[in-house]
Order: C-alpha cells, then sequence, then structure tokens
C-alpha cells in the first residue's frame, strides 16, 4: 500500500499526508503525542472511543449509576487485610478462602474492565469480560461447596485440573451437590440460579468469540465494502452488556452478604441496588430489539456447541480435542 493510500480519507477518518505529528489528544492520564507514524493509530482510535464512550453516556446515565453503585459494594467489600487465621473452620475451609479470595479480586478487576469496554463499544472484549465474571461465580459456589477442591487452583494445571474447573463440569457438580443435601423445597431456587448463571456464561460466549453475533459490531450499515474500527455504539449489545453484567456482578457481591466484612449499612445498600436492577432486568424482557439479539447470541452459540459436540466433550471446556471448537 503505497503512503498516498495511507493517507487518503477511505483509510481512517483523518489523514495521515498532513502534520508531521498526530494530533494531540488533551486530557489523557499519561498524554500520547510525537510522530504520526509513532503514536498516530492510537490517537485515531481513542478519539472514535471517546465519542462512543460519550454516545454510551448520554443514552444509559441509569444503567451506568447502578453499575457505579454495585462496583462501589463489591470494592468497600473486597478491599483490605482478609482473616485466614481462624480456628473455628477446618484446615480445607481456609485453603478455599483464600482462593475465593483470589477470585473475587479478579471479578472486582473483571467488573471495572467489563464496565469501561462496554460504554466504549468494545463488544466482545466486554462480553468475554462479563463470562468471566459469571465463571467466577460459578467457581466460588463451587468451593463453597467443595472446600476440598480448592488444591486445583494452586496446583500445576494438567489436562485433567482444568476439565474439572470447567464452568460445564461445574455446574454439573453443583446441581447434584444441592440435590443431595438440600430438602426438595429448597433445592428449586437454587438449581435455577446456577442454572440461569450457566446459561449467562454460555450465552456470553456467542458474542465474545471472533466469530457470528461478534461480527456485529463492525459492520457499517450504509456500505458493503467498509467496516467499522475501533469502538461502535450499539443500544441493544449495550443494553445486553449490562443485563448479564448486573447478574454476575450480583453473584460477586452475594459472596460477601453473609461474612463479617460487611456492616448493617452495606446490607441495606445491596438490597436496594439489587431491588433496582431487578427492575431494569425485567424491563428487557419486553425489548424486542434487545431479545432478538439474544436469540441471535444464542443461535451462535449453539453452532458452536453442536460443532463441539461432534469431536467430544460438548459445553465442557478443555474437555474436547485439539481440533475441536473452544465454547
Amino acid at each position: 500500500m503505497s503512503d498516498d493510500q495511507l493517507g487518503s480519507e477511505e483509510f481512517h477518518f483523518w489523514n495521515l499526508s498532513g502534520t508531521d505529528r498526530a494530533p494531540h489528544l488533551q486530557g489523557t492520564i499519561g498524554e500520547v503525542f510525537g510522530s504520526k507514524w509513532f503514536v498516530g493509530g492510537y490517537n485515531a482510535l481513542e478519539e472514535i472511543q471517546r465519542r462512543v464512550r460519550l454516545e454510551s453516556m448520554t443514552q444509559h446515565m441509569s444503567e451506568i449509576h447502578q453499575w457505579y453503585r454495585g462496583l462501589t459494594l463489591y470494592f468497600v467489600a473486597q478491599y483490605g487485610a482478609w482473616d485466614l487465621s481462624s480456628s473455628t473452620i477446618s484446615e480445607e475451609r481456609l485453603q478455599a478462602r483464600g482462593v475465593q479470595m483470589d477470585l473475587l479480586g479478579l471479578g472486582l478487576s473483571s467488573a471495572k474492565v467489563a464496565i469501561d469496554t462496554l460504554l466504549t463499544g468494545y463488544y466482545s472484549v466486554a462480553f468475554a469480560t462479563i463470562r468471566h465474571m459469571t465463571e467466577t461465580v460459578l467457581q466460588c459456589f463451587y468451593l463453597e461447596a467443595f472446600p476440598e477442591r480448592a488444591f486445583l487452583w494452586r496446583d500445576e494445571p494438567t489436562p485433567e485440573n482444568i476439565k474439572r474447573m470447567g464452568a460445564g463440569r461445574i455446574r454439573e457438580k453443583l446441581v447434584k451437590r444441592v440435590k443431595s443435601i438440600k430438602p426438595e423445597s429448597d433445592r428449586q431456587p437454587l438449581t435455577e440460579y446456577v442454572e440461569e448463571m450457566f446459561r449467562s456464561w454460555k450465552l456470553l460466549s456467542g458474542g465474545s468469540h471472533p466469530s457470528g453475533s461478534g461480527l456485529a459490531q463492525v459492520v457499517w450499515p450504509e456500505s458493503d465494502d467498509m467496516r467499522l474500527v475501533g469502538g461502535t455504539y450499539e443500544r441493544y449489545m449495550t443494553l445486553v452488556g449490562f443485563d448479564h453484567g448486573f447478574f454476575a456482578m450480583q453473584g460477586l457481591i452475594e459472596q460477601f452478604e453473609y461474612s463479617n466484612r460487611v456492616n448493617e449499612e452495606w446490607r441495606q445498600r445491596f438490597d436496594y441496588w439489587q431491588e433496582e436492577v431487578a427492575d431494569f432486568r425485567l424491563g428487557l424482557k419486553s425489548d424486542p430489539a434487545v431479545q432478538k439479539f439474544v436469540a441471535a447470541l444464542e443461535a451462535s452459540r449453539k453452532a458452536r456447541a453442536d460443532a463441539a459436540e461432534d469431536c467430544a466433550g460438548g459445553d465442557i471446556p478443555g474437555n474436547q480435542s485439539s481440533e475441536c471448537p473452544v465454547l
């Protein structure tokens, strides 16, 4: 490609053939400036990202406020030292608590990254990050039910251990444990919760892979010959991200609800936050654009699952041959 082609407006949103200096972006935490061939691409993408973020914030301020409130509840509960020296619980349980502490720390970071990527229109990355949050919830529940398995997170990863830690295998074990120890009247809410979290994890797989519904964010509706680059804003994608993100964050924050790390004021604020989130999520069930995209995600995920089933392992990550698609 010639320098003239690189400098044409069709190649990007600003002209590389002009000044020797790339556009200087004000207000960044580490301002990026220099030769156009050094920082030009980054600055152009950053400019797009800022426009998308402004659009997202204009359209979704209420959801953003809810996310920030949830993130603050999460941070307050997670931050600070953890007491892992109690003499009132078993060594196995203490080991499991240590792993849960690590997992919840990762979950907090994911919750911050998820809102940043969601608002800037990097939907595949946002969905993958929210999927990370849902998997973290499942793993925390697994450790609560099977504290003796905490070694799986500490030992060197082997193919067998990776199979045991897959979201599909964890969901299967959790449902069996609930049915074996809970009275019949208490089983349904718990098993439905685990199943819904796993369904969320599977659904997000359809949008986080570089295929299927994940490609929708680069389509330019005005031209078949052009593709969008950088962040893009799509209302229905953003709402789906908030829907599953709130569900995952709620599951993560719930890990603290009955611990001594939070006080009564925290619990009251968490209860109120959950009510607000439940109302928002219920409203999305009647949004046709959101439900259409959810159906497309599910179709994309199912196609990958069917392909994996032809190999060996279905929906259980880590249980396929090297030639199988990873869900």
